[in-house]
């Protein structure tokens, strides 16, 4: 509220620009993408020990 008692209007919302890529986001990528990564997580799933290919 303003000192004269009147009600301050709402501020305008801006549009803002997209998020910009965090650093490391292609190495996240890359990671969750690789070929052992989807071995880990087959192996975890079946409760057995991955076969790493170092891909």
């Amino acid at each position: 509220m303003k000192p004269d008692g009147h009600i301050a209007p709402a501020p305008r919302l801006r549009a803002t620009p997209p998020p910009r890529r965090a650093e490391g986001e292609d190495l996240v990528r890359a990671a969750y993408g690789s070929a052992d990564f989807q071995e880990g997580v087959r192996a975890f799933l079946e409760k057995g020990k991955p076969a790493w290919s170092g891909r």
